[in-house]
C-alpha cells in the first residue's frame, strides 16, 4: 500500500473502525478535524504498508446484503421494561434472550465522565447491566476494539448480539470475513452520525445559560409518551439535584440534528440508507403506525399501546426470522408489510440530504462555538414554548383510540 495519511478520503470515512481492529501494528489513530469530527489517520512511524486496513474499508469492501424477508410491528409485553426503551423494546427483548443463553451483547453506552459525555460500544454479559445500552444516543459511538472482542467471544462458542449503525454492522462483517452461526447482527434505521464535541458543546451551553451542572442526559424520554422528547438530570445553583423533561422542539441540538446540519460528510452519501442490509435484523421506530395499522391498537387480546412505543423490525435473514419467533410471550408481534414501515422512515429510502446552509452552520460553529447557536435558538422558540409543552401534556393523557381518530381526521 502506498504511503499516505488516510485509508480513504476523509470525507468518505464512516468511522466504522474496521481498519483499527484489523491493523496488526495499532498504527491507526483517532484524531479530530477542524469541525470537531472524529477521523482516523495512519501513524507512518508504525505503519508497515501491509494493506489490511484498505481491504476492510467500507468504501472499498462490499459485504453481502439482503432484502427483508419479513417485517414486523413489535412491542415488549412488560410495561416497566417498555418504558425504558426508546421505541417498542425490540433490542431489549432480543438482548435478554441472548443473555439467557449465557451470551454477550454489544451496544452503545453513554455516560458523563469528568464533565464530558462519552459514548462508545461496550460488552454486556449480565442482564443487570443491560440498561447501560438501552435507549437511543444521537451522537457518535466509538467502536474502538469491539470487533476484536466479538471475534474472541465467537471463537469461545458464545452467542453474540451486536447492534449498531448500518456502517458499523458492515464494518463488523468485513472484519470477520465470514458468518458465524451464533452471531446476531442488528442495525438501526439511521439518520446520520454527529460528533461528540458538538454534543458536549451543546451541553456546556445549557450549563452556562442556566447555571446548572448536567449529570445525565436521556435522548428519548417516555415520561410523557413515545416520541423524541428528552430529559436531563442536573445540579441547580442551590446544589439540589433535579430532572428536567423537555419536548424535542426545545432542544437546539435535536433541531439541527433533524434538520441534517450535524452529520458527518459521509452520511450525506451513505449507500446503506435503503432496505438492502448486511444485518440479520433492522430495528427502528414504527412511526405512523396509528395511520397504517390502527387495528393493532384496537385488539382486546395482545393489545399494543401506541403511547408506549412500537418497534418496526425487518428480518433480513432466516436467522433473524427464527429469532423473532423464539421471543414468544416476551413480546406482542404482528407481521406487517414492508411499505408501511418504509413510508414513514425516510432513511430506508435514501440518505439524509445535506442542507444548503449546512456549511454556513459549521463555519459559524467553528468560529464562534455553540453558545451563540443555543442563545439564538432559544430566542427563536421562546414564544412557542408554551405550545410545545401543552402539546406534550395532551399527548400524555390521550388514549390510543383518540390518536387514531385524529389521524383519520387530519392526516391523509
Amino acid at each position: 500500500m502506498e504511503n499516505k495519511t488516510y485509508i480513504c478520503q476523509k470525507e468518505d470515512c464512516t468511522l466504522c473502525m474496521a481498519c483499527v481492529n484489523t491493523c496488526p501494528k495499532n498504527a491507526i489513530k483517532l484524531t479530530l478535524d477542524e469541525n470537531g469530527y472524529e477521523c482516523l489517520s495512519i501513524d507512518q512511524a508504525l505503519c508497515i504498508n501491509c494493506g489490511l486496513c484498505g481491504n476492510v474499508c467500507n468504501r472499498r469492501n462490499q459485504v453481502v446484503r439482503n432484502q427483508p424477508i419479513k417485517s414486523y410491528a413489535l412491542q415488549l409485553t412488560e410495561k416497566k421494561k417498555l418504558r425504558k426503551s426508546a421505541s417498542g423494546g425490540a433490542f431489549q427483548a432480543i438482548a435478554e434472550w441472548v443473555l439467557e443463553q449465557n451470551g454477550i451483547c454489544y451496544g452503545c453506552y453513554g455516560k458523563f465522565d469528568e464533565g464530558e459525555f462519552q459514548t462508545g460500544h461496550i460488552r454486556i454479559a449480565k442482564v443487570e447491566e443491560l440498561h447501560k445500552i438501552l435507549n437511543s444516543k444521537y451522537t457518535v459511538s466509538l467502536i474502538n476494539h469491539t470487533y476484536k472482542d466479538i471475534l474472541s467471544d465467537l471463537e469461545k462458542g458464545l452467542w453474540v448480539l451486536f447492534c449498531g449503525t448500518p456502517c458499523q454492522a458492515q464494518g463488523l462483517k468485513a472484519f470477520l470475513k465470514k458468518d458465524y452461526e451464533k452471531l446476531i447482527v442488528a442495525d438501526i434505521i439511521c439518520h446520520g452520525v454527529t460528533s461528540s464535541r458538538i454534543f458536549n458543546d451543546y451541553i456546556d451551553s445549557i450549563e452556562v445559560i442556566d447555571n446548572v451542572k448536567i449529570q445525565e442526559y436521556i435522548f428519548r424520554d417516555k415520561s410523557v409518551s413515545w416520541g423524541t422528547n428528552y430529559k436531563y438530570t442536573f445540579i441547580d445553583r442551590n446544589g439540589k439535584k433535579r430532572d428536567r423533561h423537555c419536548p424535542r422542539e426545545e432542544s437546539s441540538y435535536m433541531a439541527h440534528y433533524l434538520a441534517g446540519n450535524l452529520f458527518r460528510d459521509s452520511c450525506y452519501k451513505c449507500s446503506l440508507a435503503c432496505t438492502s442490509r448486511v444485518s440479520d435484523l433492522t430495528l427502528g421506530d414504527f412511526w405512523g403506525i396509528e395511520k397504517t395499522h390502527p387495528e393493532l391498537a384496537k385488539r382486546r387480546e395482545n393489545r399494543m399501546s401506541l403511547r408506549n412505543g412500537v418497534s418496526c423490525v425487518l428480518a433480513n435473514t432466516q436467522k433473524g426470522i427464527e429469532l423473532i419467533e423464539i421471543l414468544g410471550s416476551k413480546v406482542v408481534v404482528d407481521e406487517t408489510d414492508l411499505n408501511s414501515i418504509v413510508s414513514n422512515n425516510g432513511n430506508l429510502r435514501k440518505c439524509s440530504q445535506k442542507p444548503p446552509r449546512r456549511d454556513l452552520f459549521m463555519e459559524d460553529y467553528r468560529k464562534n462555538g455553540y453558545l451563540p447557536i443555543e442563545k439564538k435558538y432559544r430566542n427563536r422558540i421562546r414564544k412557542k414554548q408554551r405550545t410545545y409543552r401543552m402539546k406534550n401534556w395532551v399527548k400524555s393523557y390521550m388514549p390510543d383510540w383518540v390518536r387514531i381518530r385524529l389521524y383519520k381526521m387530519f392526516v391523509k
